[in-house]
């Protein structure tokens, strides 16, 4: 039986979901049906358009880069109003109630991609909350977490460094759907709402995304594979150092490196030690545009050799300890503001405390980086306690 995402669920009865229902749509380009069309455009040609839609990072169509505000008033295709919930001031990222004037059920559906950076998931977080305090009714469309079901990785948030790359505290690799996170929030906040959750169809939590649809529509700029999403989690770290984490090239977070690195040294450094599931192969690239823009750089191309033992949060980790062994007169820290953060160090919002940035010098092995990685006991009952799908 073939696998049906949960807007596939919704579209194939959708007046019975929203047929005289006044409905706002959290959604953007990745919300496409099991045709490849655009979830939105679909319901309007049911004739069940949204009187409003919700735009995450990036905005409805994907067009902006990281941390630019959108400014989006209106559908330019469909002539619908737009709210953008990523905007120039911290503020915009909450919806407001006058927002859902109106309005009484919101729809989401977006692909996220499983890592505790992406913002998706507390845009919609931050959705749900002004429902429940406005008995406002939420139906989510469930999608498959690009990177499964199955294993977390990376220690929580604690609160002093909770972000919007990090509003609640969960592994960096969190296993779990978009759908199972709104659950998620629905225990964290203790919200009252009625949540229904469309659920994807004829799917395990092991099912390979590959499997499920064969074609990936990116969710951001930067996301143009699902490879990027594997790598994600543990190369996103990048955006906290001076290096460039492949924006600007074809292959974002699969390609990283900086003007002073020796491409040579750094993948045999890496390679011999012999992390699970990847190679680096040396490269050289100029990117076009942000970190070291038009500068020829020397770095890496991380090649995932074994999707199911790859560790990607540990690779990331070790990367920075070994980048910082090499080149310390050369590696350092972000120090601009990071996502509406100013006074919090990029790394620390990342990793989720200070103490990896304080600790990454004495990082020699794999075995140092043990306690950045360990999974609660806490999240591991509730991960299992939300789960949807069998294993």
């Amino acid at each position: 039986m073939s696998i049906r995402f949960g807007a596939d669920v919704l579209l194939h009865n959708a007046s019975a979901f929203l047929a005289n229902r006044n409905y706002a749509f959290l959604t953007n380009q990745s919300s496409v049906d099991g045709k490849g069309d655009m979830v939105l455009h679909s319901l309007l040609a049911r004739g069940l358009p949204p009187r409003l839609i919700f735009a995450p990072e990036h905005g409805l169509y994907g067009v902006e880069q990281d941390m630019i505000p959108v400014d989006e008033c209106r559908d330019p295709i469909t002539g619908i109003p737009i709210v953008s919930l990523y905007g120039s001031q911290k503020e915009h990222l909450h919806p407001l109630p006058e927002h859902f004037a109106g309005i009484d059920l919101l729809l989401v559906d977006l692909q996220d991609i499983g890592t505790r950076y992406y913002t998706f998931i507390y845009t919609m977080a931050f959705c749900l909350r002004v429902c429940a305090a406005l008995g406002i009714e939420v139906v989510v469309c469930d999608r498959p977490n690009p990177l499964g079901g199955l294993r977390c990785e990376g220690a929580e948030v604690t609160e002093k460094f909770k972000s919007f790359v990090g509003a609640y505290s969960i592994p960096v690799r969190h296993s779990l759907t978009i759908g199972e996170f709104a659950k998620f929030v629905l225990l964290s906040d203790n919200l009252d709402l009625n949540l229904q959750v469309l659920a994807v169809q004829n799917y395990s939590a092991a099912t390979p995304y590959a499997d499920c649809r064969n074609f990936w529509v990116p969710p951001s700029p930067n996301m143009p594979q699902i490879s990027t999403a594997v790598v994600y989690p543990g190369m996103c770290l990048l955006e906290a150092t001076n290096l460039s984490e492949g924006r600007g090239t074809t292959r974002p977070f699969e390609i990283f490196g900086a003007p002073w690195i020796k491409s040579a040294e750094l993948c045999r450094h890496l390679n011999e030690l012999r992390l699970p599931g990847v190679f680096f192969r040396p490269v050289l690239f100029r990117p076009a545009f942000q970190k070291h823009a038009g500068n020829l750089c020397e770095g890496a191309f991380l090649h995932i050799t074994n999707e199911n033992t790859f560790e990607p949060y540990k690779t990331g980790l070790m990367l920075l300890a070994v980048l910082q062994r090499l080149y310390p007169e050369h590696f350092g820290w972000r120090s601009e503001p990071y996502e509406y953060e100013i006074e919090i160090p990029a790394i620390d919002m990342l990793t989720g405390s200070n103490r990896f940035r304080e600790k990454i010098n004495e990082i020699v092995s794999l075995e140092d980086l043990n306690e950045f990685l360990s999974v609660s006991n806490e999240f591991t009952s509730l991960r299992e306690e939300l789960r949807m799908y069998p294993l």
